[in-house]
């Protein structure tokens, strides 16, 4: 009876022994340490991301108890204080805009879903289509969770196409014309001028010296007569020339 005894009670010691967990090593024991004073200090720096990972590693299975159980109990703590914020977009009618691509501190997000932030400032970027980009700077606090951010886009102004120039008419009168038409001005304009000119000069010939005026000075008021007389049938020939052109380009339309 006795020796039966001895043998439940050596399986029951030995059933806790392997119930319980082993020893942490030293390199383990330093670990955890090193961790609950990064989480410390990343908490009193305002990190508590960064503090509720370290946490975490010093509140493992590995850790001793003592380290353990105060590193759950900041985590607790920490998690507590950590803001976070839910995102949305909407266009200028307050309808939802699902198709937004939001990101905070350049790290991209998903649309409607609670993001956990350090207190503090950060910048919230919304890209959606048809809409101008926006950036909004928002401030999380300590301990605020899912704080609602109405991000308001305003629609992308549409491109106003270029005033259709309107189209040039062709000019309905021909090169030939246009010519024609010149060489006839011209023409007319030395018919005036010489003329002009020749019928002063005779006039004066007459006052002067007629009829015993040099043969030379004569000759020059007759070239003058002769020039406006070439000049005139230059203009008549120009300007017929100009209108047969025009007539034949406007019957040929």
């Amino acid at each position: 009876m006795v020796s039966s005894l001895k043998v439940a009670a050596a399986v029951a010691v030995a059933a806790l022994v392997v119930a319980l967990p082993a020893p942490a090593t030293a390199d383990e024991v330093d670990r955890c340490v090193a961790a609950s004073e990064k989480g410390q200090k990343d908490r009193r720096a305002g990190r508590l991301l960064d503090a509720r990972s370290a946490f975490l590693v010093c509140a493992s299975e590995k850790c001793p108890a003592i380290v353990r159980s105060t590193c759950a109990e900041w985590t607790e703590q920490a998690l507590a204080a950590i803001p976070s914020v839910v995102v949305a977009v909407v266009d200028p009618d307050r309808r939802d805009v699902v198709d937004a691509r939001v990101s905070i501190d350049g790290k991209e997000v998903a649309l409607g879903r609670a993001v956990n932030l350090d207190p503090g400032p950060h910048s919230v970027a919304v890209e959606a289509s048809g809409f101008e980009a926006h950036a909004q700077p928002i401030v999380a606090r300590e301990g605020e969770r899912g704080r609602s951010v109405v991000v308001v886009l305003a629609r992308r102004p549409e491109k106003q196409e270029p005033p259709a120039l309107a189209p040039q008419r062709e000019s309905n009168v021909p090169t030939l014309t246009w010519v024609a038409g010149g060489l006839a001005v011209a023409a007319l304009g030395s018919f005036a001028f010489f003329g002009s000119t020749g019928r002063a000069r005779a006039g004066e010939l007459r006052d002067t010296c007629s009829p015993a005026c040099a043969e030379s000075e004569r000759d020059a008021v007759r070239t003058r007569y002769i020039v406006a007389d070439v000049s005139l049938i230059a203009a008549v020939v120009f300007g017929g020339l100009g209108v047969w052109s025009y007539l034949r380009a406007a019957e040929s339309r």
